[in-house]
């Protein structure tokens, strides 16, 4: 009976990890978010919300506070990912804590005591906490720490805060995917591939196929088979353009029943429609190989040329890259010439 029960509880936690659950808030601080409350010695720093020690205070009490938020009628849960690193030397009695506010209600749902050492490891560890008990409610989450010292924090780091919940019928739109190039009136094939999040099976919904470009819905497929919580699932549509454009096309799951439709478009995927000539393009790396240009989705600095590169690229438009500008350009019909950086050595 012991074994029985032993495989009946192994079996529920192999199921676990298919339950799936979805994002329906993110704060990752990768640009300084402009609707946060903070005072005192909390900035926003390289990618994160940071508590610092200098300036120094005493007997301090200095909070970060969110924008409002709604908790959906569904069990949802906290998750903030963060580091505390004390000045043991100088510790008394200072804290870190979280709090969900909640109308005039502060809701403590985090406690530590900066003397107990650090918090978490240096790249951020998870803690986690059920906000079940503000199902529905409108609520902002407070980030305190207060008392005889700011000298007694390194810093507190706060990488992350989302919120994730458990809806029962959820589908997420993915990604479209196929051909970048085509040509008019021969057209191609696409796929759009989607995610159920939720606790239960989906089948039978629609889904579908927009030009970004004209704005227009191009294609319409319904799924009619089953995907389970956790399974992804694909719909294949074919598209004829008749036009010479560049565009991207986006996918949009109509579902009625899905309690989350905020995912449930996907991002746009670029499609060129070619003109009837081939392109002689030259581009001249003139850059002296410094990263200056700042790209917003990766965060860091690149070479002036990878973007250009990368747009040729999607576009399935070939180029001959050089470093040095040829005598004779009379062979290319398009030339694109990064300006060059000052040589800082």
């Amino acid at each position: 009976m012991r074994r029985i029960f032993f495989l009946l509880i192994l079996s529920l936690l192999l199921r676990l990890p298919i339950i799936a659950q979805t994002v329906v808030w993110n704060e990752s601080f990768s640009d300084a978010p402009t609707d946060w409350t903070i005072d005192g010695n909390w900035v926003f720093d390289n990618g994160a919300l940071l508590f610092y020690y200098y300036p120094v205070y005493e007997n301090f009490d200095f909070s970060a506070i969110s924008p409002e938020v709604q908790i959906p009628d569904f069990s949802s849960t906290l998750t903030v990912n963060q580091f505390i690193d004390p000045y043991l030397s100088g510790v008394t009695n200072e804290m870190c804590e979280i709090y969900v506010v909640a109308e005039d209600e502060e809701v403590m749902v985090f406690s530590y005591e900066i003397i107990n050492g650090t918090w978490g490891d240096m790249g951020g560890s998870t803690f986690s906490h059920s906000l079940d008990q503000f199902k529905g409610q409108n609520v902002r989450f407070k980030f305190r720490s207060h008392g005889a010292t700011t000298n007694s924090l390194w810093n507190w780091t706060l990488f992350n805060v989302s919120i994730s919940t458990n809806f029962d019928n959820e589908l997420s739109a993915i990604a479209v995917g196929g051909p970048s190039n085509v040509l008019p009136g021969v057209g191609g094939s696409w796929y759009f591939t989607m995610k159920n999040t939720g606790q239960l099976p989906q089948s039978d919904f629609n889904v579908k196929l927009f030009n970004y470009k004209t704005g227009g819905q191009i294609a319409e497929e319904t799924f009619t088979g089953i995907v389970n919580p956790g399974e992804l699932c694909e719909v294949n549509f074919e598209w004829v353009p008749e036009d010479y454009q560049n565009t991207s096309l986006y996918a949009v799951i109509d579902a009625p029943g899905d309690e989350f439709p905020a995912n449930n478009r996907s991002k746009g995927y670029f499609v060129r429609v070619e003109p009837p000539f081939e392109h002689n393009i030259l581009l001249w790396d003139n850059d002296n190989d410094i990263a200056t240009i700042y790209n917003a989705e990766t965060g860091q600095k690149e070479q002036a040329n990878v973007s250009i590169e990368n747009a040729l690229y999607l576009a399935g438009i070939p180029y001959i890259k050089v470093n040095s500008l040829p005598d004779d350009l009379s062979d290319f019909n398009l030339v694109i010439c990064t300006m060059g950086s000052y040589c800082l050595s």
